[in-house]
Formats: C-alpha cells, sequence, structure tokens
C-alpha cells in the first residue's frame, strides 16, 4: 500500500499537498469541530501549503490520529446513548430467560463504565420497561394525523395544542422534566389528586384559575392518550386508569348553564352603525348575521373561494364534513363583497387585516375586534346569558326556523352536521345552488321585515 495514503495534490505535481480521507461513518452527521460545520463525505485539511512530501506525511499521521480521538469519542458517545439503551432494554425483555439474565449482567456493567454526565439517563432508560413519555406524546400525535394508517379521527391544530397544554401541566404534576418520564410514570398518577393539581393552578392567558370545562377537557384528552398507550403496549399497567374520576359523587357542572341569546333589532342597527361595511369587523359582522357562517370560515375566505359574480362562496375547510358547502351571497352583500376582493387582491383573503395563527388556522384577532365593538355598542352581557359573534349564527338560525325553512336545508345552508339518526338522510343529497339563493332570500327578506337590516 503506498505511503502517500490520505495525500494528494489537487493543484498537481510539485503543489502543495493536503490531507484527504473518507468521512468515518460513526462521524457522518456530527459536527467537525475544526470547521464547526457538518461532516460531509469526506474529511479535507490543507497542510498549511507544504510541498515536501515527507513532511506532508508526518503532517497526515497528525490529522489521522485527531480523526481516530474523534472516531473514539463518537463511539463513546453512542454506547451510551438513550438509543443503546433502548437497545439494551429490549435484550433483558429477551423471552428467553437466560438470555434476558446475561443481558442484563452486561448492562450493569455498561452503566458501571458509563461516563458519569450520562452515567443515571443511561441506566434508567435501559431498566425502563416502557418507552419514554416524550417520545409516546409525538408518537400520539402521528398516529391521529389524516390519512393515518389505523383510521383514527385526525386531531385538529387546536387540539393537538390543547393536548400539548395538558401534557405539560402532567409533567409538572409528576416533578421532572419530560425527559426523565416513562409512560409507566403516567400509568401511577392519582386521578383525584391530579385534578385537584389542575383546580389550583391558574391560567398563563386568563390570569384566573383553570375553568371547569378546560379541566374535563384535560382529563379526556390524557384519558384518551392513556388508552392508546396501552392498546399499542407501550405500558406495563394495563389495568391503570389513570385519568378516570370516581363518579360515585357528585361534582359541579364542569361548563356553568350559560344561555346563548339571539340579538334583538337594536342591537343589530347599532353594530351597523358603529362600524361602516368598509371596515373589517363592519365586513365581518353583515357577513356572519346574513349569512350564519362561523367566524372561523370567514377568515379564511379567499378571493379564489368566491364565484366570479360574486353570487356566492364556497367554505373549503369547515368544523365538520358538512361545514364544506356554498353559500349563496344576497345581494344586498354583493357589492361590499366586490370591494373586499378587489382590496385582496388574486389570492388575498377577504378579511385579511385578521391574521391567522399558524397553528389552528383561526384568527383571536377577529374574536377579539367582535368583543371590542360588543362591549363598546351594546355592553358585555351580564349573568348567564353569552352573547357574542357565534350568536349570529345563533339569530341567522331562529330566522331560519321563522321563514319557514325545514331543518335539513337549515342544515345544508349553514353547515351543520346531519342528523344520521334520520335513516332517509343518506338519500337526501341537499338542495342545487338556485334553491340555496331562494332559501336564503326568504331568512333575509324575514329579517328586513323584522327590522334587523336597517341600517345595513
Amino acid at each position: 500500500m503506498s505511503n502517500d495514503r490520505n495525500l494528494e495534490q489537487p493543484r498537481g505535481p510539485g503543489t502543495a499537498w493536503r490531507f484527504r480521507m473518507s468521512t468515518p461513518k460513526v462521524l457522518k452527521g456530527t459536527t467537525d469541530p475544526e470547521t464547526g460545520k457538518t461532516f460531509g463525505r469526506n474529511i479535507i485539511r490543507s497542510l498549511g501549503g507544504v510541498k515536501h512530501k515527507a513532511t506532508a506525511r508526518k503532517l497526515r499521521d497528525v490529522e489521522l490520529s485527531k480523526v481516530r480521538e474523534l472516531e473514539l469519542q463518537a463511539l463513546g458517545r453512542n454506547r451510551y446513548s438513550l438509543a443503546a439503551a433502548d437497545r439494551w432494554a429490549e435484550a433483558m425483555a429477551d423471552p428467553d430467560p437466560e438470555a434476558a439474565i446475561l443481558a442484563r449482567g452486561v448492562f450493569y456493567d455498561e452503566v458501571g463504565r458509563a461516563p458519569s454526565a450520562v452515567r443515571d439517563a443511561f441506566g434508567k432508560r435501559g431498566m425502563a420497561k416502557s418507552k419514554p413519555l416524550a417520545e409516546m406524546v409525538e408518537a400520539y400525535i402521528e398516529a391521529r394525523a389524516p390519512g393515518n394508517a389505523a383510521g383514527y379521527e385526525p386531531l385538529r391544530g387546536s387540539t393537538i395544542n390543547d393536548f400539548r397544554t395538558a401534557v405539560r401541566y402532567l409533567v409538572d404534576y409528576l416533578g421532572q422534566p419530560i425527559e426523565n418520564h416513562y409512560v409507566d410514570d403516567v400509568g401511577e398518577v392519582d386521578a383525584e389528586t391530579f385534578r385537584e393539581f389542575l383546580g389550583d393552578l391558574v391560567s398563563e392567558r386568563t390570569a384566573r384559575p383553570l375553568a371547569g370545562a378546560t379541566i374535563q377537557k384535560y382529563m379526556t384528552q390524557l384519558r384518551t392518550f392513556w388508552k392508546w398507550c396501552v392498546s399499542r403496549k407501550k405500558t406495563t399497567h394495563k389495568k391503570a386508569t389513570p385519568f378516570t374520576l370516581d363518579d360515585s359523587l357528585t361534582r359541579e357542572a364542569a361548563t356553568p348553564t350559560r344561555k346563548r341569546a339571539m340579538y334583538a333589532p337594536d342591537q343589530t342597527r347599532a353594530l351597523f352603525a358603529a362600524r361602516s361595511e368598509q371596515t373589517p369587523v363592519g365586513a365581518m359582522v353583515r357577513l356572519g348575521l346574513l349569512l350564519g357562517a362561523r367566524i372561523s370560515e370567514l377568515v379564511r375566505l379567499n378571493v379564489q373561494d368566491v364565484d366570479e359574480d360574486r353570487g356566492g362562496f364556497k367554505i373549503v375547510v369547515g368544523k365538520t364534513n358538512n361545514a364544506t358547502r356554498w353559500i349563496p351571497i344576497p345581494t344586498e352583500l354583493q357589492p361590499m363583497v366586490s370591494q373586499l376582493c378587489a382590496d385582496a387582491g388574486t389570492n388575498g383573503r377577504l378579511l385579511g387585516a385578521f391574521s391567522l395563527d399558524k397553528r389552528t388556522g383561526n384568527s383571536k384577532q377577529a374574536s377579539q375586534a367582535y368583543s371590542r365593538l360588543r362591549d363598546e355598542v351594546i355592553g358585555k352581557p351580564e349573568g348567564d346569558i353569552l352573547l357574542d359573534f357565534h350568536s349570529l349564527r345563533h339569530t341567522w338560525r331562529t330566522f331560519a326556523h321563522r321563514a319557514g325553512v325545514s331543518d335539513s336545508d337549515a342544515e345544508q345552508l349553514g353547515g351543520w352536521a346531519k342528523d344520521e339518526r334520520r335513516s332517509s338522510e343518506i338519500y337526501n343529497h341537499g338542495l342545487g345552488r338556485d334553491e340555496l339563493r331562494e332559501v336564503q332570500r326568504r331568512i333575509v327578506d324575514r329579517m328586513k321585515s323584522d327590522g334587523y337590516l336597517k341600517g345595513l
């Protein structure tokens, strides 16, 4: 073998030598300490412009020793990595008792030889009988992704955010960083104690104690996660029910009973007077009342979803499967919609003044803007009365009933889920666009006759 291995003269004979070697497998993907960059296919080092071959060979040997030292360091890290601990755990779970005992003895020796900085984590991971909690949280979210192979109902963005918050509170309850916990640790949670722990927490967003409905939501999400872990055999606590409360005692209702009210004609007129259709909030109020659309549907509405004649638009993404629909735009709103489209450009949102949350696709900004307008014009609802933007949809649905619109037609136009208990629904393919226009016209005309649209 040539003694010039790992040496080359890239600019030809008589020029400077340099060091070059294929990157060892164990170093690929790691950071080169000399360059600060990730190791590529080859390791290349300048030898300071040396042209003398014997000197270049000595410098080559120095560079080789540096690479070998990096290899040993990397092997040490890999030897005591969490992935290595997982492999030891599998070996110690061998169904052959003798093989399992042998693996356990060797693993104990490995723990003793491990560097002190990683010894505890390496040992705990290897001895764990269940999967790491952090790993299973991500696996669960992936298992509930759209189009998942198991056919699970996909989690929406807002639900994923709530689930992560619930896990964060759970980890706070357990008392150590999530990296130190395993699924079996969750099985030892006492539901009653954890429920009391949540009841003592103060929301970072509202600066008030967590609402009963919020606590119930978190408990339900964690309970579903736990059932998934059990079904996928990720825990040894197969009979534990860490988030199931004792139902022998009566508890206060998680959600205080609040009565959703419909708007009165003087209130809608006041809203119209306070904000013209040329303002984002004013346009949103008019669309919400006359179309009965959800605020989440309106803020996502894109110019491309609107018909060229501005006579209707498509809801592409909605709360339910039935929410994906076509909505006719009454003639009263078509000039406003045309102006919104013109202002938005070819690819913009009609209500682009309100930003969207990248994770959920909803707009807290739009909801807050409406709440401020309501408080300013009508005042905050008192007692158990609930009067928010969604109450515009409530008002629209009431007028659909008053206008004699059938439940199935109102459900189609408003995007509610069908009542599958009515067996005839599978044969009902709904109204065409002309019929939908007629239904919408009846609702709007009834609003007019009752004085709701003055000052529109």
